[in-house]
């Protein structure tokens, strides 16, 4: 079920889990501030709880690859909407 509230101004609807089965809702800052600081490492994918993508930014973290990527992982995170308790589905 999904719930309406009111959020600076805006209504939105309150998703539940049931609409994102295969992601993960976290704390949008905390999230962006990880990807910004550690995401080289891939250490926003394992708060997000995909292990397996954050041991591939760890293995490859010798490389640009996993930087080029955090990029647009960053650039993502920003573009979603956050709910009331500031969190957003990964």
């Amino acid at each position: 079920m999904s719930e309406v509230v009111f959020v600076d101004g805006q209504t939105r609807i309150k998703e539940t889990q049931d609409k994102h089965p295969n992601e993960k809702r976290v704390d949008k800052a905390l999230y962006i501030i990880l990807a910004v600081f550690l995401g080289n490492f891939g250490v926003h994918h394992f708060y997000a709880g995909k292990k397996k993508k954050g041991i591939l930014y760890l293995i490859f973290c010798w490389t640009l690859i996993p930087e080029i990527l955090t990029l647009f992982d960053v650039i993502r995170a920003f573009g979603k909407m956050k709910d009331p308790e500031n969190k957003i589905w990964i």
